[in-house]
């Protein structure tokens, strides 16, 4: 099943977008795929800088996540008062 072009159009926009907005996280997606593909994680340094990379994202989402948490109960506990 295969999209027309007018749905390649918009699906090619929105990721044209998400890139202009995240350019940061495009280029380490990208660089991290090629790095896989190339072959670059069947080192041992290869293997240990993935890991790196991926505790470091896990680390920033849950700072993201209890951030954006805790911002949300001051919001509604500050409109209580």
């Amino acid at each position: 099943m295969t999209a027309s072009a007018p749905d390649r159009s918009v699906h090619l926009q929105g990721l044209e977008g998400a890139i202009r907005r995240h350019p940061f996280r495009a280029i380490g997606v990208g660089f991290l795929t090629g790095f896989v593909c190339g072959g670059g994680q069947r080192t041992r340094l290869g293997q240990g800088l993935v890991g790196l990379a991926a505790r470091i994202a896990v680390r920033q989402a849950m700072a993201t996540t209890l951030a954006e948490a805790f911002g949300n109960h001051e919001q509604r506990v500050g409109n209580r008062k």
